[in-house]
């Protein structure tokens, strides 16, 4: 599922790149409950556009598509990234065995 933030760029570039400039209560819908797939998404900015779905022009849909497709790629790698610091951090915060029992002796010995 795609942030507000990044729908919103994501609406705003397919009208400025694409001349998909939906209407304002077309677009308030969408960022208030986002579609959470891209076929969905793709499928809700053409019927904000008037479009039919099932009967689009795969030109007209893809022109659509590939930008929807792509914000959904951005943030699929985002959260992997995310993912794999948080993982990175939670594992270099673990101390190795021979460090703790290294620890424990210092304790012992104060």
């Amino acid at each position: 599922m795609l942030s507000r933030a990044r729908l919103h760029a994501l609406l705003y570039r397919l009208g400025a790149e694409r001349g998909f400039c939906l209407p304002p209560t077309t677009r308030a819908a969408i960022l208030d409950d986002p579609p959470s797939t891209p076929d969905a998404l793709t499928d809700a900015i053409l019927r904000g556009e008037g479009f039919d779905p099932e009967h689009t022009e795969r030109r007209i849909r893809r022109m659509v598509s590939e930008l929807v497709d792509a914000a959904f790629e951005e943030a699929h790698d985002d959260a992997l990234r995310a993912y794999a610091l948080e993982e990175h951090e939670r594992l270099t915060d673990v101390t190795s065995p021979d460090d703790a029992a290294t620890s424990a002796d210092s304790r012992r010995r104060r």
